[in-house]
């Protein structure tokens, strides 16, 4: 089991199992954090260690080795994004809004944001989805992907995000989860206004 296996101590994998089963998550971005929980994902550090012939050199960045921790938190072509769906999420919660990589890969929140978590756990996998499409974009179509082609793809996944939400939802429930401060959009009964 991956409890067991995981080298990071103080990870509730209870809690995280049970945000990560969340009917709210999209399919997909839940296949992709869950191969990261489980550190399934084929990032080339890994496959360099087992002998496959490819370099270990982040395809973003192209300077540090590519690990997980490196792909989704340290890489200088991905720190941009991040700093901007932060600063989003902290108009939702009304704080600055730094995730930990215990939030941000096992969806364990140690703060007190019972109303704001599950925002910020739908939002920062979708942004852990589209840091991992634009990396395999660089990595098998040869497509030099910038901080800014990642936010893009972030954003239109998200919008698309919210609209199919806003159409399939109970109003009270979409309310809840992504009207919190109206800093993400602002939903009457016809309508959906988006804000990012």
């Amino acid at each position: 089991r991956v409890e067991r296996l995981s080298s990071y101590s103080g990870v509730n994998f209870e809690v995280a199992w049970k945000n990560l089963n969340d009917p709210l998550f999209c399919p997909r971005a839940r296949d992709v954090l869950w191969r990261v929980m489980h550190n399934a994902l084929t990032v080339r550090a890994f496959l360099h260690e087992i002998h496959v012939d490819v370099r270990p050199q982040c395809v973003l960045c192209q300077a540090e080795n590519e690990t997980l921790d490196h792909l989704f938190l340290q890489c200088p072509v991905v720190k941009p994004v991040w700093t901007f769906v932060n600063k989003r999420l902290g108009g939702v919660i009304g704080q600055d809004v730094r995730l930990t990589w215990k939030e941000i890969f096992y969806l364990n929140f140690d703060r007190p944001l019972d109303p704001y978590k599950r925002v910020l756990y739908l939002t920062t996998s979708e942004l852990i989805r589209a840091v991992w499409t634009s990396r395999n974009r660089a990595a098998f179509c040869f497509a030099k992907q910038t901080a800014q082609d990642i936010q893009a793809l972030f954003l239109f996944r998200f919008r698309s995000r919210l609209k199919a939400d806003f159409h399939r939802l109970p109003r009270d429930v979409f309310n809840a989860v992504w009207c919190r401060n109206n800093s993400l959009c602002d939903a009457d009964s016809e309508e959906l206004k988006l804000k990012i």
